[in-house]
């Protein structure tokens, strides 16, 4: 562990009570492991996020709450534009989304 990038991110807004830990670690320039944790509400995760090649990222990650895998496939083109996949193992449903810079959307999509 020694050499590597570690950040620690402490949340403690006092109007709601709600203290939020967050901890990742930079294994290299393409791997990091992240691993969240709220007090209040108990509920915490733990994702591995790994950059594979020229902007696709694979990033599997497990809820303790809901003791269940999620993982995700994202994609990002060019500078501003972004798709991503994910699937969440309680439910068995993939989801698609695309995040595109807004200076090129018109109604009927993209130009």
């Amino acid at each position: 562990m020694a050499g590597k990038l570690v950040k620690l991110t402490y949340i403690h807004p006092q109007k709601c009570n709600a203290t939020l830990f967050e901890a990742t670690l930079a294994l290299d320039s393409h791997n990091r492991v992240t691993a969240k944790y709220s007090f209040a509400s108990e509920h915490g995760h733990v994702k591995y996020t790994y950059l594979h090649g020229r902007g696709t990222t694979l990033e599997p990650s497990y809820d303790f709450q809901s003791q269940s895998w999620h993982f995700g496939i994202g994609h990002k083109f060019g500078k501003h534009d972004h798709e991503k996949l994910f699937m969440m193992a309680t439910t068995r449903i993939w989801a698609w989304n695309v995040l595109g810079n807004q200076r090129n959307m018109v109604t009927s999509g993209y130009e």
